[in-house]
């Protein structure tokens, strides 16, 4: 059974502001359980009481594995912004042209 299966508080603070996700960041060194608790969207994001991320915490612990999983998560997520942001854009552009044109929709 695996912790979110189980219901656990895989985003649940410590007294330092810290998560699973930053002490795994930290620690693993596969890159394994950092993958599973992304997966399972755990905060990447989520700051500990200094300001800083588990992404912060593979760097400094020099854990290459977690930090290529965090950056291709992070890459990936700004390449769905980004197209999203392209195709609401054209969106736009296409119902401005549409009322600039006086083109009714039936």
């Amino acid at each position: 059974m695996s912790l979110v299966t189980a219901k656990a508080e895989v985003g649940a603070l410590d007294a330092w502001g810290r998560t699973p996700l930053h002490y795994a960041a930290a620690f693993d060194q596969d890159g394994r359980i950092v993958e599973y608790f992304l997966h399972n969207n755990v905060g990447a994001t989520c700051r500990d009481n200094e300001g800083y991320t588990p992404t912060h915490y593979s760097a400094f612990y020099g854990k290459r594995a977690s930090l290529e999983i965090q950056l291709l998560k992070f890459f990936l997520l700004a390449l769905v912004i980004a197209e999203s942001t392209i195709l609401i854009s054209n969106t736009v552009k296409l119902l401005v042209f549409f009322v600039d044109q006086d083109v009714g929709v039936d």
